[in-house]
């Protein structure tokens, strides 16, 4: 967060829940679609394994779709 300036009002604070496994999933909303990535391999070393993340690009992936993606994957888990 380098150039960064100002304090830091808003926290996400979530209950551990001990697990065996750990997936990256990032879903980006640009101008002129969405972007989705996607990995097995999760975790804080993603940078680590940045080549077996699957990365998805569709320009007509709309609001609906992308919460029903996030349900599926929400119950899933």
């Amino acid at each position: 967060m380098s150039g960064c300036k100002g304090p830091i009002t808003t926290f996400i604070v979530e209950p551990f829940v001990p697990h065996d496994e750990e997936f990256y999933l990032n879903i980006v909303s640009e101008r002129l679609g969405n972007s989705i990535s996607f990995s097995e391999c999760g975790g804080i070393e993603i940078e680590d394994n940045w080549d077996k993340v699957l990365h998805y690009y569709n320009a007509h992936l709309s609001y609906f779709m992308l919460n029903t993606l996030y349900f599926v994957l929400y119950i899933s888990c």
